[in-house]
């Protein structure tokens, strides 16, 4: 029931709270917890969009699938077909419905092309690319790997990436690629930014026994955030004074505080 907006204000809060009694373990602990609290959230949504990358990717791979069942099935109707009316007059309405439900069914996963021959038999093409002609499946699709785990799509024999512009691969893929990408990116970038700030300044305090320089957070981005586990053992060592010695000062905290209301660039 808590989203990233409140566990970062949840943080701000006590480091305000750590500013106001800058000697108080209490309150230090608290901080501790609620830091903790919002690295775990940023890993759980990090986990949480790397999954549904995986599964659109399976999805994908699904899908591909379903279409070679189908270039499968119009092949073979397009043979029935042939062989039908060529063998009597008249039109094989029957199997002509049932080849336009595979067609209409393809159509939903990919953008095709068609075109009907003199003979009855229906050529396809798939992205611009010839995949059936006549009674023969001249190619078939395969996922693959572009890069960065990201699955698109090709010809199987041919080699020739295809250019999906409908149906539902090509919207998996967009989702995937653009969107999902997206929000990763920019909860990488809340991670690190926080990171990097909040580690700036408490870097530069000191702590109840003199201890210095340490960061507040590890890490790098929002899979591996973490709080420095030398804090949490001992939150004495928590950085809040700007003076060495003056353990009563709470310039540190103060600016940890303060640093909710920044403007950051990223």
């Amino acid at each position: 029931g808590q989203g990233l907006a409140e566990g970062l204000s949840a943080l701000f809060n006590s480091f305000q709270d750590v500013a106001t009694h800058p000697t108080s373990i209490t309150d230090r602990q608290s901080a501790l917890m609620q830091a903790e609290n919002l690295a775990n959230q940023f890993n759980q949504i990090a986990t949480g969009l790397d999954t549904l990358g995986n599964t659109l990717n399976d999805t994908i791979q699904e899908d591909v699938a379903k279409v070679n069942d189908l270039l499968a099935m119009i092949a073979s109707y397009n043979k029935q077909i042939i062989a039908t009316e060529a063998g009597a007059p008249g039109v094989a309405n029957d199997l002509r419905d049932l080849r336009q439900q595979r067609v209409e069914e393809l159509a939903a996963l990919v953008n095709i092309q068609t075109s009907e021959q003199p003979n009855g038999s229906l050529d396809l093409s798939v992205g611009g690319t010839s995949l059936i002609v006549g009674q023969k499946v001249q190619d078939t699709l395969e996922a693959y790997d572009a890069g960065g785990g990201h699955l698109t799509v090709r010809t199987q024999t041919g080699g020739a990436p295809l250019a999906l512009t409908g149906g539902t691969i090509a919207g998996t893929i967009e989702a995937r690629d653009g969107e999902l990408t997206s929000m990763r990116t920019n909860l990488d970038t809340l991670a690190s930014q926080l990171i990097a700030q909040v580690n700036a300044i408490h870097r530069a305090g000191y702590g109840l026994t003199g201890t210095t320089g340490a960061d507040f957070f590890t890490g790098t981005n929002a899979a591996d955030i973490g709080v420095n586990q030398a804090l949490l053992d001992d939150p004495s060592q928590l950085q809040v004074s700007g003076v060495s010695g003056a353990t009563g000062d709470n310039q540190v905290g103060l600016a940890l505080a303060q640093l909710a209301n920044e403007s950051l660039a990223g």
